[in-house]
């Protein structure tokens, strides 16, 4: 945890300690004016704008389901279907039922064709249980219990058990279960799934394809050797760079469940977005380790203890140290970014990625059970937004990273029991929802590694505007409740963030400047006047002997009321301001002050 400079939220002016003959309070409460003359604005860094990523995504998820058809749509049993046709080579309704003893095999240009799995078992050495070629767009309907799968056979030939060249479409009310030596269902275009239940054992991707849309669908991954969804888009041997394109490399989930047992690769992945309106998702996934890396820089990313596999903060990182790292990702949901190989560059040892801040991950809905190693959800060179839901997230890295900005709003429920960063982006804004973390390092961390110090102060930010947002770490050690290596900006809702009371932590830290206008915000864990990183006069905010750089600015309607023996002990407590009451609890007891900014007198409880 890098610091720049502490600011503190429990700063009491030197004037008004001067006023009060320079003593420490001791007392059960203190209630002071808490209004200064800085300028609110003063440090503050712009939120970066999504609005145009959400509405491109909303875009394509609506373009997507407009172009159904019909016949994808439909899973009745019409009454002109042919029977035991295992070489498709024309459009129309394919019946099968019972034990099959070959491939089903759709023909280059055989149009529209919809096959019907009626408690069908299939199993083929070294091939496709079901392929089709390109100009062919196939439907498959699942009705009663079916079995697909494949085996090594004398020519060792590993294959996916579902593979198109074009789009697929399943739907029904029946059950799938795939064995595969590949990738469970494979397509070149879209896989679209409407209805029922698969569930999986592959070596490699329960589904991969280009894009993935879900609705209705319920996938059972019991054993993954890469991803459950794997959307990408092929790049390779293009002429020039592609552009980002909202149409390609994403995941849409409308409605469905995924459930997985088994993973050693992540949990959702794709290349452009993830968007996400509703379901039920518990993410599991497991770590592949490499117990002997040896450090090639100090600070190097990525780093856990070989002998407990926790996460190594960068700073105690040194090189030529050894360390265990993860050999494969396995994020519970990711963003990617779009990668692409030159056609000159024929032994593609140069990949390139599409440079772009509008890849996104988008929650507006589901219940979400997300146990990882690796970040729970993350966007590489993009936002997460998260507008709705109810997210439980156990990992031993971040909770929730962005690369860009993330947002938390509506009605989402954010609960982080265990995290190593509870969440973390470059700029950090939440306007709604109830957001609970409990974190080793950081709750709150507005950065950037790839900027320096001075490149991060303009342009890392944190805003909280609305909503409930309820942070814990540590009492000791070298972490703060909410970090941002620029500005923090509260204008409403309720603050909570507690932390240790010493010369390298505090509950609340910021490069440049802390604004708080509005909101209830309850500091546990500083010390003022006693020289710690959340001091008055003698500390780092600047006051007499201190060296400090930036402002604390609070409004003048806001009071400070201040307690020195109420609501640091470990268990529950209030506070209540006006007719309102903030419940919360501890699970440590903190030394030092708890600081309550409102718009009123504060019971701290």
């Amino acid at each position: 945890m890098k610091k720049i400079l502490s600011i503190a939220l429990a700063l009491i002016l030197a004037a008004v300690l001067c006023a009060c003959g320079g003593k420490t309070n001791t007392a059960s409460s203190d209630t002071t004016a808490a209004g200064t003359t800085a300028d609110p604005d003063s440090g503050q860094n712009a939120i970066t704008d999504v609005s145009e990523t959400y509405t491109s995504i909303s875009a394509a998820a609506a373009a997507l389901v407009d172009g159904l058809t019909e016949d994808q749509k439909t899973s009745g049993l019409p009454t002109d279907c042919s029977s035991d046709v295992s070489s498709i080579t024309e459009a129309g309704n394919y019946y099968f039922t019972g034990t099959l003893t070959k491939a089903i095999t759709v023909a280059k240009n055989a149009g529209e064709v919809h096959i019907y799995l009626d408690n069908v078992t299939l199993s083929v050495e070294d091939d496709n249980a079901i392929s089709s070629k390109t100009g062919a767009s196939v439907t498959i309907t699942l009705i009663g219990t079916n079995t697909l799968s494949n085996t090594l056979g004398s020519k060792n030939k590993d294959k996916h058990v579902i593979d198109s060249k074009e789009s697929l479409t399943i739907n029904g009310t029946g059950t799938l279960t795939i064995r595969s030596t590949k990738s469970a269902i494979a397509c070149d275009q879209t896989f679209i799934g409407l209805g029922g239940t698969v569930t999986v054992n592959a070596v490699k991707h329960a589904v991969t394809a280009d894009s993935i849309y879900l609705d209705g669908m319920t996938i059972r991954a019991e054993y993954c050797g890469k991803d459950v969804l794997h959307a990408e888009s092929d790049y390779d041997e293009v002429e020039t760079a592609p552009e980002f394109d909202f149409g390609k490399g994403f995941v849409y989930i409308e409605n469905g469940s995924i459930t997985t047992t088994t993973v050693l690769g992540d949990g959702i992945q794709a290349d452009s977005f993830v968007y996400i309106k509703s379901g039920t998702f518990d993410l599991t996934t497991t770590a592949t380790w490499n117990d002997g890396y040896v450090a090639t820089a100090n600070q190097e990313k990525g780093m856990f203890s070989v002998s407990t596999h926790q996460k190594v903060a960068r700073d105690s990182v040194w090189k030529g140290s050894t360390y265990a790292v993860l050999e494969e990702s396995v994020k519970g949901i990711k963003v990617g970014e779009i990668d692409y190989y030159l056609a000159t560059d024929t032994e593609q040892a140069n990949e390139l990625t599409v440079a772009s801040d509008r890849y996104a991950i988008v929650i507006e809905g589901g219940t979400f059970t997300v146990n990882t190693v690796d970040d729970a959800i993350h966007a590489n060179s993009g936002s997460v937004l998260v507008y709705g839901g109810e997210l439980t997230i156990n990992t031993s890295d971040d909770g929730i990273h962005a690369d860009t900005n993330l947002k938390i709003a509506g009605n989402a429920v954010i609960t982080i029991e265990n995290s190593y960063e509870g969440i973390e982006a470059e700029t950090i804004d939440i306007s709604g929802g109830t957001t609970t973390i409990n974190a080793q390092d950081d709750g709150v961390n507005a950065t950037n590694s790839n900027l320096t110090e001075s490149q991060q102060k303009t342009v890392c930010q944190i805003n909280i505007s609305g909503g409930r947002l309820d942070v814990t770490v540590s009492p000791n050690g070298d972490r703060d409740g909410i970090d941002s290596n620029g500005g923090i900006k509260i204008t409403g809702g309720v603050v909570i963030t507690r932390g240790p009371s010493s010369e390298m932590a505090s509950p609340v830290d910021a490069a440049n400047a802390i604004s708080i206008t509005g909101g209830t915000v309850i500091v546990i864990g500083n010390a003022p006047g006693t020289g710690g990183r959340m001091s008055g006069p003698g500390g780092r905010m600047g006051g007499p002997g201190g060296n400090g750089e930036g402002t604390l600015s609070v409004a003048s309607n806001m009071t400070k009321t201040q307690s020195s023996t109420n609501g640091l002990s470990s268990g529950s407590h209030t506070v209540t301001v006006g007719g309102t009451t903030i419940s919360y609890r501890n699970a440590y007891t903190y030394s030092g002050y708890t600081t309550v900014y409102a718009s009123g007198t504060a019971t701290i409880g």
